[in-house]
C-alpha cells in the first residue's frame, strides 16, 4: 500500500469519526447551539488538526456558557419578573443566523463552498443575500461558485411557475394559488435585484387581479395582495383604502382589522386605529385576533 492511500485511508476514517461524534454531540445539544455545531463539524473535516482544536475550544465554551445559563435561570426563577418571549426569539435568531454569515464571509473558499452546496435549501428561503456577499468575494472561483448557485436557484423558481402554468387549467382555483405560492417564494427569497423583483411583483400583481375576477370573494387573494403592496411599499392612503374594503368583503377576517390599525397606528392616525379597533369589539373578534396584536392593544387603550 503506498504512503498516499494510506493518508487517504487515515483522512476517510477521521471524516467518518468526526461525522459520528458531531451527530451523537448535535443530539445532546440545546437547539440554539445545533447550528453552530454542524458549522464546527465542517471545519473539523475541511481543517483536521487545526479545526478539530478549534471545534473543541468552542464547543467547550458554548458549553460553559450555556451551564451559567442554567445556574442563572434557577436564581431567575426566585423573582417575579416579566416574560420576554420576543427578545429570546430575536436572540435565537441570531444564534441561528451566525454560522451562515461565518461560512460565507470565510477567508476559505472551501469552507464557503461546502456550506453553499449543504445548504442550498437554506438558501433558497429569504437568505439569497448571503449568496450576494459571497459573489462579492475578492475569490475569482468562490465568486462564480457562488454566482452559479445564484443562478440555479433562480432557475428552480422560474421552473416551478413554468410547471404549474403548463399543467393546471388555467383560471381554476388550483391554479391561481399554487401559482400565487410560487410568485411569492421568488419575489420573497432575496434572489433578484431590484428590478427584477419589481417585475415579479406585478407580475404576481396581475395574477392576482386576474383571480379577482373569476374568484371575487376568495379571502386569500386578497391577502397575497396585501403583501404584494406591502413588498411594493404603496402609498399609504392607497394601502389603507384597500384594507377598509377588504374590512367590508370580509368583515370577520381579523388578518385585514390588524394590518389597518398597525397601518394607522404607524402613521399617528389613532382616532382612526381607535374606530376599527371598536369595530372589532363590537364583532366579537378581538380574542381571536393574534397574540401579539391583543398585547399591544391591551398597552395602548385600556379595555
Amino acid at each position: 500500500m503506498s504512503f498516499n492511500t494510506s493518508i487517504l485511508l487515515i483522512y476517510v476514517c477521521y471524516v467518518g469519526i468526526v461525522f459520528l461524534l458531531g451527530r451523537l454531540i448535535k443530539k445532546k445539544t440545546d437547539e440554539q447551539y445545533k447550528g453552530v455545531i454542524e458549522w464546527l463539524i465542517i471545519i473539523s473535516i475541511v481543517f483536521p488538526v487545526i479545526g478539530i482544536l478549534f471545534s473543541l475550544i468552542v464547543y467547550l465554551f458554548t458549553q460553559r456558557t450555556s451551564e451559567k445559563n442554567l445556574v442563572d435561570y434557577r436564581e431567575y426563577l426566585n423573582f417575579d419578573v416579566t416574560s420576554y418571549e420576543a427578545m429570546r426569539e430575536e436572540a435565537m435568531e441570531s444564534v441561528e443566523v451566525l454560522p451562515i454569515t461565518m461560512s460565507i464571509q470565510s477567508d476559505n473558499d472551501h469552507v464557503t463552498k461546502a456550506f453553499i452546496t449543504k445548504h442550498l435549501e437554506l438558501l433558497d428561503q429569504r437568505h439569497g443575500m448571503y449568496l450576494k456577499k459571497a459573489i462579492k468575494s475578492s475569490q475569482s472561483e468562490l465568486s462564480h461558485y457562488a454566482s452559479t448557485t445564484l443562478n440555479l436557484l433562480k432557475d428552480r423558481h422560474q421552473k416551478r411557475i413554468s410547471i404549474i402554468q403548463q399543467s393546471i387549467p388555467n383560471h381554476s382555483i388550483e391554479y391561481y394559488r399554487e401559482l400565487s405560492r410560487a410568485y411569492r417564494a421568488y419575489w420573497n427569497s432575496d434572489l433578484l435585484e431590484q428590478q427584477d423583483e419589481t417585475e415579479i411583483l406585478l407580475s404576481h400583481q396581475q395574477l392576482l387581479f386576474d383571480m379577482m375576477q373569476h374568484f371575487p370573494n376568495d379571502e386569500e387573494c386578497y391577502k397575497d395582495l396585501a403583501s404584494v403592496y406591502q413588498r411594493l411599499n404603496l402609498k399609504t392612503e392607497k394601502m389603507q383604502d384597500f384594507y377598509k374594503k377588504c374590512i367590508e368583503l370580509f368583515p370577520n377576517c381579523t388578518y385585514f382589522y390588524e394590518s389597518l390599525i398597525a397601518e394607522l397606528i404607524e402613521h399617528d392616525q389613532w382616532s382612526g386605529a381607535e374606530v376599527y379597533l371598536k369595530k372589532l369589539r363590537n364583532n366579537n373578534l378581538l380574542s381571536q385576533t393574534s397574540e401579539p396584536f391583543q398585547k399591544v392593544v391591551k398597552f395602548l387603550w385600556v379595555p
